[in-house]
């Protein structure tokens, strides 16, 4: 699957490049070809040297924007930027927003006029659509003969060339690769294992089970600390900490993001090539209902909708353990590594109507991107930027940068020990950018680079405890044209929210059974069903029809 995802036929060359083809208005120079030599014989232009190390011989500055998580500390923190600086001999003067709200306020930066002279990372294929042809974002195709790191994963790696490639042939964005099957399941269902031992449960099977389960964390005190302060089950909307697998043991597995994310990925699915909306069946309503009774009885954290990914890992690291049950890419990263140990896999469950699905998270496409680190017209030197930019696609620097540092043994790069009481993904979050610039593939992990422990451990429990059940396609990723990216920042928008609104409201507060001939209504106005032909469109046209 990963191989037909990656290779994507793109669509044919528009007639007239947006930002490619001379110098336009807010467009930088392209750069100079008078050349030199430095004291020590090295080939410079101005002040950059065009191979090795430094990249320039006078301290360089640049603005970057990025986002990060919570778990991290700051890049200039990190002994990994301090190492590229000291190297480079460029200073990088970030701006950083939090995760959670990168998406709007990076979009504010973008539609203010004021850019920074780069994005570090998160910039979409939407992003590229609504401003190349503003001319926000410069093609760096020129600049590429200063970045051998990178030219030559495009050499080797043809489709991720390809994912990188804009509609008119330009680059404008460079994405990652961290080849990782990890990420088509990225979210787990974790219990506390005494729990269950002292009051003599079993791991859940089936939906009523877990009812039960969660009703006796909150009813019986398991932690026997007098109080009434267990969670049963705590989450957030969305990726790996979403409960939206828990739809499939209703019916199809329906993913949704929080209340932020508008992507196309939400609440349809795939199946046999056609593309289905999810959240206006029975079997949507059905699970609505049995997360209201779950809300509603307190078995649910009731701060679900609200907490933000800080506030949510907190609830795993209370000194006494009061979180019963949650949903995470593992452990770990949720309650600690000597604290993980307690915690057991809940496999898919099965719904009361036999159904036991879990989303297959094709739009991940294996932590492939091709869009992500991208320069913008208000950049002076790119060429310089550029130059720093190949750093991370070094093998070495790429591993470091995706999951942090490594020292060469018998010609591989093998993962620094974490200290004792932490966890891989604790150290990882700690040392590395993680969701930056950087390629490794999965023949790098037989040849190159060591497989990550917290990979390994993952796949184990996925081949274990899910892929012996069905799965639900999600929505793979696709290359949205500006039209389909129009409608999807628009009506698309507008659906999502609707959909989103309701369900948070239904699962909260009830009243679906009321309200849900008003709702079917209501999306046939706002155009869902114009809304799957975009994105059947857009799928057969990538896909094949």
């Amino acid at each position: 699957m990963l191989k037909r995802i990656l290779g994507i036929t793109l669509a044919v060359s528009m007639a007239a490049c947006l930002a490619g083809c001379g110098k336009t208005e807010g467009t930088v120079e392209a750069v100079p070809e008078q050349s030199a030599q430095s004291a020590d014989g090295r080939e410079m232009i101005g002040n950059m040297y065009t191979a090795g190390l430094p990249v320039v011989e006078e301290k360089e500055t640049f603005h970057i924007v990025a986002s990060f998580d919570s778990r991290q500390q700051k890049f200039n923190d990190m002994d990994f930027f301090k190492k590229l600086e000291e190297e480079s001999n460029i200073y990088i003067e970030w701006e950083f927003i939090e995760s959670q709200d990168y998406g709007q306020k990076k979009n504010l930066i973008l539609a203010s006029g004021d850019y920074p002279d780069a994005f570090f990372n998160g910039v979409t294929d939407t992003d590229l659509n609504t401003h190349v042809s503003q001319g926000v974002f410069l093609p760096i195709n020129e600049y590429l003969q200063y970045a051998p790191n990178l030219s030559a994963v495009f050499e080797e790696h043809p489709d991720f060339k390809k994912l990188c490639t804009y509609f008119d042939g330009n680059i404008y964005s460079i994405g990652y690769a961290a080849e990782d099957p990890c990420q088509y399941q990225p979210d787990e269902m974790y219990v506390y294992k005494p729990w269950l031992d002292k009051l003599g449960l079993e791991i859940p099977e089936t939906t009523e089970e877990f009812y039960q389960m969660l009703k006796a964390f909150k009813e019986q005190d398991p932690n026997g600390n007098g109080l009434k302060d267990e969670i049963p089950f705590s989450a957030t909307p969305g990726g790996a900490r979403g409960f939206h697998s828990l739809s499939g043991a209703f019916g199809p597995a329906v993913y949704f993001g929080d209340a932020n994310n508008k992507n196309y990925e939400n609440f349809v699915y795939e199946d046999g090539g056609k593309i289905h909306f999810g959240a206006n069946t029975e079997e949507w309503k059905n699970f609505i209902k049995y997360c209201n009774q779950m809300f509603s009885e307190g078995l649910f954290d009731q701060e679900i909708f609200t907490q933000d990914a800080k506030q949510y890992f907190a609830k795993g690291k209370t000194d006494e353990v009061t979180l019963g049950c949650f949903t995470l890419w593992n452990a770990p990263n949720m309650v600690g590594a000597e604290r993980a140990a307690d915690y057991v896999v809940i496999p898919t469950m099965e719904g009361p109507n036999g159904d036991r699905n879990w989303c297959n998270y094709l739009t991940s496409n294996g932590t492939v991107r091709g869009s992500n680190f991208a320069i913008t017209t208000a950049c002076e030197k790119p060429e310089i930027l550029v130059r720093w930019l190949d750093l991370f696609y070094d093998k070495k620097v790429s591993a470091e940068a995706l999951w942090g540092p490594v020292e060469e043994k018998d010609g591989m790069y093998m993962f620094v020990p974490y200290p004792e009481g932490s966890s891989f993904d604790e150290y990882r979050y700690q040392n590395s950018p993680v969701f930056g610039p950087g390629a490794v593939f999965t023949e790098d992990f037989e040849n190159t680079v060591e497989m990550p422990e917290m990979m390994v451990d993952k796949m184990n429990e996925i081949e274990t405890y899910y892929n012996i059940y069905p799965k639900t396609n999600m929505m793979p990723i696709l290359k949205l044209t500006e039209e389909e990216t129009d409608w999807m920042e628009t009506t698309g928008a507008d659906i999502i929210t609707y959909v989103y609104d309701n369900m948070a409201k239904w699962m909260m507060k009830g009243g679906i059974d009321e309200e849900w001939d008003d709702y079917l209504k209501q999306l046939e106005k706002l155009g869902v069903e114009r809304h799957l032909e975009v994105l059947q469109g857009a799928y057969d046209r990538d896909y094949g029809a």
